[in-house]
């Protein structure tokens, strides 16, 4: 694929989250179904933990974990659908809901592959994170603290990356067996390294746009936050993908093969 030596332009943050919530607007039948979706599931996961829990107290921890990890990748697989669909709307400016139910069955493997590389990781990092930080409380040791710290800022890092990985499978437009889990962590991490301020930015509008949204007693999470939040990752992402050439303003499509950022950043 050809690719310019520069950039074409700035990342217009104004314009992926202008795009981003019109689509989401436009299309607001489907987010209040892939969030109210994702809020059922959650909850009747929530119940039944609790009711295991009141059943046993004993089993406390293991309801609970199981509970996180099953609601998690439900909410996971949801996601996955929309943001087949907010990436079809981004690319063509239509979308059918079949293409998103397609997509959870189509490309499920890879999702959940996705989805328990970054389970590990957050383990790892959170594990080490609280383990150095509960040493420098005890110990009164600054560099346990300083590597506390680095732990936290490589999870706030892989954090911004994890949102673009469902997206970046549905731009590769390729079928699932062709999409390996180290090419989208490897193009994450390129896309966050070469606008770190723009991801960053985008982040912290989800982050604002949950806080929100849970505001008025959980109403808006279970109205709107999971489908708004993927169609602004989707179109954020479109917007790296024009700034730096890897497609035109009116293509959607990248290959899931090594590429890197233009010259001169």
């Amino acid at each position: 694929m050809d690719r310019p030596t520069k950039p074409l332009k700035r990342a217009r943050l104004l314009h992926a989250f202008k795009t981003g919530f019109s689509a989401a607007y436009d299309s607001i039948g489907f987010v209040i179904a892939v969030s109210l979706v994702c809020f059922v599931v959650v909850m009747l996961i929530s119940l039944a933990a609790v009711s295991i829990v009141q059943a046993n107290d004993r089993l406390f921890a293991a309801a609970v974990s199981v509970g996180v990890v099953l609601s998690s990748v439900c909410v996971w697989m949801v996601l996955l659908g929309a943001v087949f669909y907010a990436t079809a709307k981004a690319r063509h400016g239509s979308a059918d809901i079949g293409e998103a139910v397609g997509a959870m069955r189509g490309y499920a493997a890879i999702a959940l592959r996705l989805y328990f590389v970054n389970l590990l990781v957050w383990i790892v990092l959170l594990g080490d994170l609280v383990f150095f930080l509960r040493l420098a409380s005890t110990g009164g040791n600054l560099l346990y603290a300083i590597i506390g710290v680095v732990f936290g800022y490589m999870g706030l890092l892989w954090a911004m990356m994890t949102m673009y990985h469902l997206p970046l499978v549905a731009a590769y437009e390729r079928p699932a067996s062709e999409i390996r889990v180290w090419a989208v962590v490897r193009d994450s991490f390129v896309l966050l390294g070469g606008s770190p301020g723009f991801t960053a930015w985008v982040f912290l509008a989800i982050i604002a746009l949950a806080c929100l949204c849970a505001l008025p007693a959980l109403v808006g999470t279970a109205l709107v936050f999971p489908g708004t939040a993927a169609f602004l990752a989707v179109f954020a992402l479109h917007e790296l993908f024009i700034r730096f050439g890897i497609v035109k303003e009116e293509d959607g499509t990248v290959e899931d093969k090594p590429w890197k950022l233009p010259d001169g950043e």
